[in-house]
């Protein structure tokens, strides 16, 4: 049996509700060798697909990578579910109080116990060019923001 072949606004949907409904995510990046370097990271509960934003330190690893090669991908997966989400775009890195302000969520401070205002910290914002979705149950489908 093949699977579904979800319509892209029904994968889109569908990939929001699995993400909004996970609190941990993967995000690759390309590492000094070429290789991929995936990290388990909290992402602030998106809004949309368009952007999804990190909080991480100044001096992490991955800042170093995103700064040479800022194609990057977003993994969620839902294990009640089996569904898995990909969204592939390009990340920054911003600093500001702002930025920081707007995606702070209160369980970071579990990580980050100095708070948003804490200088060195920093947002890490996926830009999404594209997306995935696929579910044993519900299909497969792709989506793309132009």
């Amino acid at each position: 049996m093949s699977p579904i072949e979800l319509s892209s606004s029904t994968a889109k949907a569908l990939a929001l509700h699995t993400l909004q409904s996970i609190h941990f995510v993967a995000l690759a990046s390309h590492g000094p060798e070429g290789w991929p370097d995936v990290r388990e990271m909290a992402c602030a509960t998106p809004d949309g697909l368009e952007t999804i934003s990190f909080i991480t330190p100044i001096d992490a690893r991955k800042n170093v990578q995103i700064t040479a090669n800022s194609k990057s991908v977003v993994f969620g997966f839902d294990p009640e579910t089996m569904a898995e989400v990909r969204l592939f775009g390009h990340a920054e890195l911003l600093g500001d109080t702002a930025t920081k302000l707007s995606v702070w969520q209160e369980d970071f401070d579990r990580f980050f116990p100095e708070g948003v205002y804490a200088p060195h910290l920093l947002v890490i914002r996926l830009q999404t060019k594209y997306g995935e979705y696929a579910s044993p149950t519900d299909g497969t489908g792709s989506f793309s923001f132009d």
